[in-house]
């Protein structure tokens, strides 16, 4: 939306313009629905994946080892754990860590890693990939702005939402993601 805001306000600036990902301004409802089910989607291929070996801190079922990775959240939520450098991971900071291995398999052996950690305390391993997936330096610098961007770019992809309809799309995104959702 906003490249081709910028294509209408600016036409002597384009010559040729690819616009990716766009989105349509007049739809309406809680876009990040569909990705977080899309990202819960890829929580359960991983726990799949993960079941099948000897190595899995995870057990049971896929529905049980679901609620292993949720009981994991909330307890992170209630009593955040300190990091090795002090900083605390709550819940928000483990789904981050959790979303960031699930763009690839190739990542997918440092979400059990991650997960394994947890099991003995260790939440390093948790923070790690979510200074990863937010462009953190080891000196807590960042590489880019890419998270102020997102946010800047998402707000002017979308009318502002009403205060009155968050409790409904936060129940959308529970709905549809019920571990990852609500982060």
């Amino acid at each position: 939306f906003i490249g081709e805001v910028y294509a209408q306000e600016f036409p002597q600036n384009v010559g040729h313009l690819v616009l990716d990902g766009a989105v349509d301004a007049a739809a309406s409802g809680p876009e990040g629905g569909d990705q977080a089910a899309g990202f819960e989607m890829a929580l359960g291929n991983w726990i799949s994946w993960c079941l099948e070996r000897t190595d899995c801190p995870l057990d049971g079922t896929p529905e049980t080892a679901s609620a292993q990775i949720s009981d994991m959240l909330s307890s992170l939520d209630a009593n955040p754990l300190s990091a090795s450098d002090g900083r605390l991971v709550g819940g928000d900071t483990f789904a981050s860590g959790i979303t960031s291995a699930l763009y690839s398999p190739d990542t997918w052996p440092d979400l059990l890693e991650m997960i394994a950690a947890y099991g003995t305390g260790d939440v390093d391993p948790a923070i790690g990939l979510a200074d990863w997936y937010n462009g953190r330096n080891d000196d807590g610098t960042y590489v880019s702005n890419d998270t102020e961007s997102f946010i800047a770019i998402g707000c002017a992809d979308s009318p502002p939402s009403d205060e009155s309809t968050w409790a409904d799309t936060a129940a959308l995104m529970s709905e549809a993601a019920p571990v990852l959702g609500p982060y």
